[in-house]
């Protein structure tokens, strides 16, 4: 669904680009602009308190369509004094939190969004998701905790639900130690939207050891021998990505009338196996 967000003045502009770029398909308009609100499905409305009754005229031409109203208020301010409609709702933002609380209604419209984009034919989904992983063999292991990140370019193998890849160690292991959390992406060279391929994978992650279960496992996977590993003059440490989303973007899916862009959180063994 396209969104236009439509801002009153130009200090607003600021707080309706932040919402935008994180809700994704987006177009941003000042009130005075002229608006083809056709091409939208939805309408989120940037504007100070003081200014919604100059924000009417846009509301009724999006009348029954989805419809936010973010009123830029201080935090003084009690309510919104905002009149509304049943299909409006109303996210405020505080001047003094601009910032924090325009990516808060951001993701807050992203996650709604993304909840409606389950696969509807979920056997079909694995099998395209577990085919392309299988015939790939590198993604990019996305680790960070407070201002630091990396972006490791990384080889990987898929068993019992989860990404596993090998390491000598680096700084991403110092990520991964504070912070449980990270992402895995594996994509082709984008050439079109109906080529387009690419899965992007969020989850916990964890650091095994040689003499484990699943390390031994993986080894197999992989051809490499317990011969090999113990000759090893240092540790081949094995990370271990077990997800709990997985986002995949498919352009051949347009031919079977199901959507680019489909989330999973069912069971990652289904796919990863």
């Amino acid at each position: 669904m396209n969104t236009l967000i439509v801002y009153d003045r130009e200090k607003n502009h600021g707080p309706a680009v932040i919402i935008g770029s994180i809700v994704s398909m987006s177009a941003y308009a000042g009130l005075k602009d002229e608006i083809n609100d056709k091409a939208y499905g939805r309408l989120i409305v940037v504007a100070d308190k003081d200014n919604f009754k100059e924000t009417a005229k846009i509301r009724n031409r999006f009348a029954g369509k989805n419809i936010v109203l973010c009123p830029v208020q201080t935090e003084g301010d009690e309510g919104t004094n905002v009149e509304t409609r049943a299909d409006e709702r109303v996210m405020p933002l505080k001047k003094e939190s601009l910032t924090d609380d325009a990516v808060a209604v951001g993701e807050c419209l992203a996650d709604e969004a993304d909840a409606t984009k389950i696969p509807p034919r979920e056997e079909r989904f694995c099998e395209v998701v577990g085919q392309f992983l299988r015939t790939h063999d590198t993604g990019v292991l996305a680790t960070g905790e407070e201002n630091k990140m990396r972006a490791t370019p990384i080889e990987y193998v898929i068993y019992d639900g989860a990404f596993y890849c090998f390491s000598e160690g680096g700084h991403k292991f110092s990520h991964m130690w504070k912070n449980k959390r990270a992402s895995f992406a594996v994509n082709d060279p984008f050439k079109g939207l109906p080529t387009l391929a690419g899965v992007q994978a969020t989850g916990r992650v964890g650091i095994l050891l040689p003499g484990q279960e699943v390390y031994e496992k993986v080894c197999a996977l992989k051809g490499i021998s317990a011969q090999t590993i113990e000759k090893m003059p240092v540790v081949l440490h094995l990370i271990e990505l077990r997800p709990d989303q997985l986002t995949f973007l498919w352009g051949p899916f347009i031919k079977e009338g199901l959507p680019v862009k489909q989330i999973y959180v069912g069971d990652m063994k289904k796919i990863l196996k």
